[in-house]
């Protein structure tokens, strides 16, 4: 019993981002829904229910088929969980620890990017990751999916960042995880966690 409430505290506290990740697969023809500028290839991992328990979240999700250019790496700092949307022990305004995040090999006629991130002082990486990239101007968003096991099963998520590109980073930086796939000692399906970068700059390093 102690052994699985460790594991089910270490989950919760990371957005069961767990052990390993894989890249999510390829798409179509990227021609995505008119009304929500988004891709096939997103909404191929965000399905309806996803997307609203994103949009539930309040994360800002920025369509479009001309993102800015994204590529380099930038520090949330500090950062802090806004909500969840399930009940647990962990309050608004926590600070989690430092997020830092690469973005490379950005391509705009596929509307795919590579992410790596690193959880700075906590347990949680991911290494070049295929994701979607939409947006118009500043502004854009990026949607990954990544999976893990965990008690041998494995679970799935999707990881969202909005934000606006400047010069000095990613302004109004946010990023959200939700369980797509869920294993038996995972958060359920549609669970996830929103967080800024709260003093409102992602720096790029």
């Amino acid at each position: 019993m102690k052994n699985t409430f460790k594991i089910l505290s270490i989950i919760s506290l990371m957005l069961v981002i767990g052990f390993s990740f894989a890249a999510c697969g390829g798409g179509d023809d990227g021609g995505g829904n008119s009304n929500d500028g988004l891709t096939d290839d997103i909404h191929k991992i965000v399905p309806s229910d996803i997307l609203d328990a994103f949009k539930g979240l309040g994360i800002e999700i920025n369509g479009g088929k001309n993102p800015p250019n994204i590529e380099g790496t930038y520090l949330s700092s500090p950062h802090v969980l806004v909500r969840s949307n399930f009940s647990d022990n962990i309050q608004p305004g926590r600070q989690f620890p430092n997020r830092q995040i690469t973005f490379s090999k950005q391509d705009n006629v596929n509307l795919t990017v590579v992410y790596d991130y690193i959880s700075i002082g906590g347990i949680e990486t991911g290494s070049g990751l295929g994701s979607y990239i939409t947006g118009n101007g500043n502004k854009f968003s990026v949607f990954t999916e990544t999976s893990g096991t965990i008690g041998g099963q494995q679970y799935k998520t999707v990881q969202l960042i909005s934000g606006e590109i400047t010069p000095s980073g990613i302004r109004n930086y946010n990023y959200a995880g939700i369980v797509t796939e869920e294993a038996p000692l995972s958060l359920k399906r549609g669970q996830g966690r929103l967080f800024y970068d709260s003093d409102g700059l992602a720096e790029r390093q």
